[in-house]
């Protein structure tokens, strides 16, 4: 197998791993699609270092993961957000499903504040539900050092959203 057969049966393999990661992420059918095209554009320019990576499935959806948060930095910086579709659409989910939403988005937009390497390292661990050697792997590090990047990622995302949901607490009681 040459290369270019290499590379497309690694992206066979992870298409759905692919979608999932940035979906996760950015919650935006449109910016999805972006972020896969970016992915997909940096997978090509990269081919020959997937292509020889130790785990190529890995490498492949952490650089999907990079691409999505590379958009969500944007909309964050931008502080254009689009409108989730469930808010929009009455019929489609109940308030308790728009308040989980709204929880889970604010800790991924949590999440791209934190240093790439804790951002990529309790990504993968929590939601991709990795483990510690995986993310080793995918992160280029020792196992103890991704446990580091994931305790500290946690100790950070714990002060924030906890500052952040004692300042609504007291927003709404006033």
């Amino acid at each position: 197998m040459n290369q270019q057969d290499d590379l497309i049966h690694h992206l066979q393999q992870t298409r759905r791993q692919m979608a999932a990661v940035v979906w996760r992420v950015l919650r935006d059918a449109d910016q999805a699609d972006d972020a896969l095209q970016n992915a997909l554009l940096r997978i090509w320019k990269m081919r020959r270092e997937v292509t020889t990576h130790s785990n190529p499935p890995a490498l492949i959806v952490r650089i999907c993961f990079q691409a999505a948060m590379d958009l969500l930095r944007q909309r964050i910086r931008n502080h254009t957000e689009p409108i989730p579709a469930s808010l929009t659409d009455k019929t489609r989910q109940p308030l308790d499903g728009m308040i989980d939403m709204e929880a889970q988005d604010q800790v991924l937009f949590e999440i791209a504040k934190l240093p790439h390497q804790q951002a990529e390292a309790i990504y993968l661990r929590v939601i991709e539900r990795l483990s510690y050697d995986e993310v080793a792997a995918v992160l280029g590090c020792t196992a103890s050092t991704t446990r580091g990047h994931v305790r500290r990622a946690r100790e950070t995302l714990r002060q924030r959203l906890a500052s952040s949901m004692s300042q609504e607490v007291c927003y709404d009681s006033q």
